[in-house]
């Protein structure tokens, strides 16, 4: 076995580095540790992983952080793409100083194996997105900002319901607000399943029917706009799929115990003291912003 040492492309100033790897049908790599610390993931194809003696199978959107004494090494029969993020291994007892104790699991505690998951269409796209601009920037900020943001993930996956791929997908699609507008409708047809089926596999995971679920995803759009936008309360309602301004106003009050209009004020108290509701879970009512002082 070989231990790859730090490259020169990740010393002095330079903390991260982000590389695109194609394995050929009938590629090997041969068994090795490193000096660095590493995440991957698989864009395209699947590949044969054999970590700390363990062989598994990776196919697109499995997410990998390995530790630098993890020993493993690849081979395939297809053929595969993959992502992979190599910094240097001093930015983790600082990570993990400010960030351990926020997460249920430390992708870099002692365990057996390495930390995996398999994230949805949406995570994936978003690391590739912080790949696309780690490969312009490779300092020290760039090289936390990219963990700190992979940790949120984490967090997220970790209170993510267990839901099938097509599921997933569909409901990534919806952060569109052109099918989030569409109607229970829309959903079944992203889902590409029956009414019927889309209704009992939504139920098992969330709880709820796909018309209460998209209802609940339409009124945190709405949320999210009110919060970051001055659009008008009646073109975000149109806009989130309620043809009723008065239904929305209802369905609003009772998800988030404020009329749009109190929650806006509420979160955009900008010039002024903000008020205690900004700050709580279910805003209360306000009838008009506090007076400068």
């Amino acid at each position: 076995m070989r231990r790859i040492p730090v490259p020169e492309s990740l010393r002095g100033d330079r903390w991260i580095q982000v590389v695109r790897l194609r394995y050929h049908p009938g590629d090997a790599y041969d068994l090795h540790d490193h000096a660095f610390g590493e995440v991957f993931w698989i864009e395209h194809g699947e590949a044969i992983h054999t970590v700390n003696g363990v062989r598994q199978r990776l196919v697109p959107g499995c997410l990998t952080i390995m530790r630098a004494r993890d020993r493993h090494e690849f081979a395939s029969p297809s053929g595969f793409v993959m992502v992979n993020i190599t910094h240097r291994a001093e930015l983790l007892p600082g990570l993990a100083e400010r960030f351990a104790a926020d997460l249920d699991i430390w992708p870099w505690s002692d365990a057996d194996l390495p930390w995996q998951a398999t994230l949805p269409p949406a995570g994936i796209e978003r690391l590739q997105e912080s790949a696309e601009a780690l490969a312009g920037d490779a300092s020290r900020l760039a090289a936390e900002g990219f963990l700190i943001d992979l940790l949120r993930q984490l967090r997220q996956a970790a209170t993510r319901p267990e839901q099938p791929v097509w599921l997933e997908r569909a409901l990534a699609a919806l952060a569109d607000p052109r099918h989030l507008a569409a109607g229970p409708g829309e959903l079944v047809r992203l889902c590409g399943r029956s009414a019927a089926h889309v209704n009992r596999i939504v139920q098992a995971a969330h709880g709820c029917t796909a018309t209460v679920l998209l209802n609940r995803l339409r009124l945190e759009r709405a949320a999210r706009q009110l919060k970051l936008s001055h659009e008008g309360i009646a073109m975000i309602a149109a806009g989130c799929g309620f043809a009723s301004l008065a239904h929305f106003c209802r369905a609003f009050g009772a998800r988030f115990g404020a009329t749009p209009r109190a929650f806006r004020l509420g979160h955009q108290a900008v010039g002024r003291r903000v008020p205690e509701q900004a700050r709580a879970a279910a805003p209360v009512p306000l009838d008009r912003p506090r007076a400068s002082r």
